[in-house]
C-alpha cells in the first residue's frame, strides 16, 4: 500500500529529518520527497520555525501498524509528547494519505501538509472529487511566507 507520511521538525531539523527518513526507509519503500519548507510555528510566534516535508512509501504496514512505527521513530529521535499539540518537537511524523483511507484532517487545514503532499502525491484524489495538488493550489494564498530550503541530506 501507498502513503504519504508528514514530516516535520523545529529542534535540530537538519538532522532530525534525514534521521527519521532514513529510519523509515528500514521498513518501507521510499518512492518519492518533496523538497523542504521552512514555516512558522502553530501556536506560539515565538517558537523557532519548522522544515516540513512530506514522503510517500510503499509499505506493507496497515495504518495503526504503521503509525506505531512512526511513534518508535519519533520516540528513538526524542520527541516528548506533551499536553501543548504545538510545542517545539524533535520529529513529528503523520500520516497524510493512505490508500483506502479517509485523508488526515491536517491535509485540510494546514499549507505545510497539503503543499509538500502535492509534491509526491499530487494527482491523487480526495473524498470530495478535488486532487491533492488542487488542494494545495487553494492553499497557496494563505502560504505566503513559505520558502524552499534545501537540505543537502534530505531524501
Amino acid at each position: 500500500m501507498k502513503a504519504v507520511i508528514s514530516f516535520g521538525s523545529n529542534i535540530n531539523p537538519e538532522a532530525n529529518l534525514p534521521a527519521a527518513l532514513a529510519m523509515l526507509r528500514q521498513g518501507a519503500e521510499i518512492l518519492a520527497v518533496s523538497a523542504v519548507y521552512q514555516t512558522p510555528p502553530v501556536g506560539n510566534p515565538n517558537d523557532p520555525p519548522f522544515l516540513n516535508a512530506a514522503v510517500l512509501i510503499e509499505t506493507e504496514l496497515l495504518p495503526a501498524a504503521l503509525r506505531g512505527r512512526l511513534r518508535r521513530i519519533e520516540a528513538a529521535l526524542g520527541r516528548k509528547r506533551t499536553a501543548d499539540p504545538n510545542a517545539p518537537r524533535t520529529i513529528d511524523l503523520d500520516i497524510l494519505l493512505y490508500e483506502g483511507e479517509p485523508p488526515d484532517s491536517d491535509l485540510y487545514k494546514y499549507p505545510h501538509a497539503a503543499i509538500p503532499a502535492a509534491e509526491v502525491a499530487g494527482d491523487w484524489p480526495l473524498p470530495e472529487g478535488k486532487t491533492v495538488s488542487a488542494l494545495a493550489a487553494e492553499m497557496m494564498p494563505a502560504a505566503r511566507q513559505f520558502y524552499r530550503k534545501e537540505i543537502r541530506s534530505w531524501g
